[in-house]
């Protein structure tokens, strides 16, 4: 199925590359499949078709970005009275949707500690549950498949796939009804394309495409061309990922200046009998606490000399944020506190560069 992604359709010219679309609109009447560009582009929808390759999906639709794609499919199945289960251990964006934004239309949504037994315990029937695979930033593994045994067939299960991808784990076939992802960061994984995308059974992803459609929040050409060139070496970068952030991990985790270190694949992770069994590999996100205070870390990791920061992940090049000023700054300081997120955390995305490279680096801020 990998080998497939790397192939193009050829466009009615022979070329190698499927060709990117710069048209607004379409010569009526043989351009009546597209017509318009925000509702559909020829090469946004190549992409899909990729998309759905990788997933296994019926049908891919594709977004400006990954919470355009959370965001549409959230208000194709959310009603006042919906009964939504989440865990709080997700991206900020997504927990403050759900939180400021939803709450308000009426949807009752119920947020649990982060972990699969939290989410198990609840004492009602959701509607609806959204969970990511490996949560952000405490690499909580959500197993789909004891997600769906659990609930039943009636509840709507929506996956973000975005850290564990479907190369180390496959959200739809485990039982998620909805696979989402920012294709942004490990999906393109060359941090120069904004983009999400939800992929699942036709029914589903029809009624999520006209949101999409609705909202406006539609891929552009150039973006669905540079996301599918990036997924064509999807398997190479996530091998060598999988393999770097592992590595880094188990260092970490020896070190005397590091207090915790969070990666699905140590013995120490707290889903590890889990993760051993359903996950391929770990993905690149290494989540760890510094053992000392640290009272400006703006200055702190200033240190070092290669390791960019920046408020991203997935790239091919190892990237560090510290989640309390960054990716999570938006939450309430009681909210942060309940996830673990603390002012000595970091999160490190781990690239493809050699292990020394990054190791190396690190040891400027340890």
């Amino acid at each position: 199925m990998w080998d497939e992604i790397i192939k193009s359709r050829l466009d009615s010219n022979g070329s190698l590359r499927f060709p990117v679309y710069l048209s607004s609109a379409f010569n009526l009447p043989e351009g009546e499949r597209y017509r318009y560009s925000r509702e559909n582009n020829p090469t946004v929808e190549e992409l899909a078709r990729v998309i759905s390759l990788t997933e296994g999906s019926e049908s891919t639709t594709c977004f400006s970005s990954g919470m355009a794609a959370i965001s549409s499919t959230f208000m194709s199945v959310l009603k006042p009275g919906t009964k939504l289960l989440m865990g709080s251990d997700c991206f900020a964006r997504t927990y403050n949707l759900a939180q400021k934004v939803f709450r308000q239309w009426g949807v009752e949504t119920c947020f649990t500690d982060p972990g699969m037994d939290s989410l198990l315990s609840v004492n009602f029937k959701p509607d609806v549950i959204f969970t990511e695979t490996i949560s952000n930033p405490l690499t909580r593994f959500y197993d789909q498949s004891v997600i769906r045994s659990h609930f039943g067939d009636e509840t709507v299960i929506i996956a973000d796939s975005t850290l564990s991808t479907a190369f180390n784990y496959n959200s739809l076939h485990e039982g998620a009804d909805v696979s989402l992802q920012s294709l942004s960061k490990f999906a393109s994984g060359h941090n120069d394309a904004i983009g999400g995308s939800a992929s699942g059974n036709s029914k589903i992803i029809g009624n999520i495409d006209q949101m999409r459609r609705n909202l406006g929040g539609s891929m552009d050409p150039l973006t669905a061309f540079l996301v599918k060139r990036g997924m064509e070496t999807l398997p190479i970068r996530m091998e060598r990922i999988n393999k770097n952030a592992l590595e880094i991990s188990r260092r970490l985790s020896e070190s005397p200046q590091v207090e915790n270190v969070y990666y699905p694949m140590l013995d120490s992770h707290p889903d590890y009998g889990n993760t051993s069994k359903k996950l391929s590999g770990g993905g690149g996100i290494v989540t760890f606490i510094l053992k000392n205070e640290i009272n400006n870390f703006t200055e702190h990791l200033s240190k070092l000399r290669k390791i960019p920061r920046a408020n991203t992940l997935g790239g091919i090049e190892t990237g560090i944020s510290h989640p309390v000023s960054m990716s999570h700054r938006s939450l309430l300081p009681d909210e942060m506190k309940r996830l673990g997120i603390n002012e000595k955390m970091l999160r490190l995305s781990v690239g493809i560069e050699d292990i020394e490279y990054i190791w190396n680096d690190l040891q400027l801020i340890l």
